[in-house]
């Protein structure tokens, strides 16, 4: 499926579902239940994703942040 394939089908526009994939974009819980509903996934597939995400972004933030305080 390509991104506009899929953005039309969660009824959004593509430019804004390539914000999300980057990370740039905040979509609302309406927009996400959309692209859970276009890939045919239980809304809590979708949930347990952002959190899996947000765990793996908030531990190379921790990281990044021990590495630097190691160098002062």
């Amino acid at each position: 499926m390509t991104i506009e394939a899929l953005a039309f089908a969660a009824g959004m526009h593509p430019t804004y579902l390539s914000q999300i994939e980057r990370g740039l974009g905040n979509p609302t819980l309406e927009k996400l239940d959309g692209l859970a509903s276009a890939l045919d996934v239980p809304f809590s597939v979708v949930a347990t994703e952002i959190q899996n995400e947000a765990e793996i972004a908030q531990a190379a933030r921790d990281a990044r942040a021990h590495t630097e305080a190691e160098h002062i």
